[in-house]
């Protein structure tokens, strides 16, 4: 059989084949006609109006200001600063408002060089009374670092610990 031959057969084999289905596949029913009954809407009541946008932009407020009630007191980022000014730690916690055990977090080491990412979940955060402790490691587990602070005023002051080594800093918003 010559190339022009087996070319021919391959068109015409494949233009057959575009037209019907193959054996045991059923062809694609043809859609439904379509009909002005189906393009109106369903009966029922109106749509409401639409808010103005100052009350709907008021509405968003009081939802947002709603869902805030219901977070713990630590809820959101944190800066851990040591007493000389350097910026040493973010924390981004969450805190539900259902006690201690359920505030999770992650932190971010601000003095890590930016091609190093020193990044990870807290370990453990406890509170008890006024006092927060958070724990986790930073470059792996010999490398332990604690965080102790305690409310005063508007932030928390304490120590942090990292290989021997206390840091007097505040935690703050």
């Amino acid at each position: 059989m010559s190339t022009a031959s087996i070319l021919i057969v391959m068109l015409a084999s494949a233009a057959v084949s575009a037209e019907s289905p193959a054996p045991g596949v059923q062809a694609d029913p043809a859609p439904p006609p379509s009909t002005d009954e189906e393009a109106a809407p369903p009966p029922g009541p109106p749509p409401p109006p639409l808010a103005n946008p100052e009350t709907y932009d008021a509405e968003v407020r009081a939802s947002a200001q709603s869902a805030e009630t219901l977070q713990g007191t630590l809820d959101g980022g944190w800066r851990l600063i040591s007493v000389d000014g350097r910026n040493l730690y973010t924390f981004q916690l969450a805190d539900r408002g259902l006690g201690p055990q359920t505030i999770e977090g992650a932190w971010r080491d601000l003095a890590a060089p930016a091609a190093t990412p020193h990044t990870g979940f807290l370990s453990s955060i406890d509170r008890t009374g006024e006092t927060l402790m958070l724990r986790f490691n930073e470059a792996g587990a010999d490398d332990l670092v604690v965080v102790t602070v305690k409310p005063d005023g508007g932030a928390w002051t304490g120590q942090l610990w990292r290989r021997g080594v206390v840091t007097k800093v505040t935690l703050q918003r």
